[in-house]
């Protein structure tokens, strides 16, 4: 499946109406791919995940950092408190903290991915965080990208 199709380049432009807010798990081998396509679209990469940290080196936060500077952006204010308690519902860090910051600079044009290590969109907070933005801004257009498996 190619994802570029999802992903127009005038989608994200600010003066383009609604906004786009992507998601993305990482936890599959296609998103790399993925993730450097909207990096070069001009997408900022959004890790919503309590700590910058990942079993996975490629997705530590400092590599990510590094890797795609200005485009990457740790927000821990919008991790999941209870992501490593088996049982336990989702409970947001600090989305009174988090939320504002991100719905700014989606009110200011800026296209955004939100990203999280969760295999399963149903049961990963990066769904509860895009629907709480778009109660709060409902002008953006949630786009919740699938990851090819290779």
């Amino acid at each position: 499946m190619n994802h570029c199709i999802l992903l127009p380049a005038e989608a994200h432009t600010p003066t383009t109406s609604p906004r786009y807010l992507y998601t993305l798990g990482y936890h599959e081998a296609g998103a790399v791919a993925l993730v450097e396509t909207l990096v070069a679209l001009d997408v900022t990469l959004v890790d919503i995940g309590l700590y910058a940290l990942s079993e996975r080196g490629c997705w530590q936060g400092w590599w990510l950092a590094e890797r795609f500077g200005r485009s990457y952006w740790h927000v821990p204010d919008l991790g999941n408190l209870g992501s490593h308690q088996p049982g336990e519902p989702m409970r947001l860090a600090n989305p009174e903290r988090g939320l504002p910051l991100l719905l700014a600079r989606l009110a200011d044009g800026e296209a955004l991915a939100l990203l999280c290590g969760c295999p399963r969109l149903e049961r990963c907070h990066r769904k509860l965080v895009a629907d709480l933005i778009q109660e709060r801004l409902p002008r953006v257009q949630v786009i919740h990208l699938p990851v090819t498996r290779r």
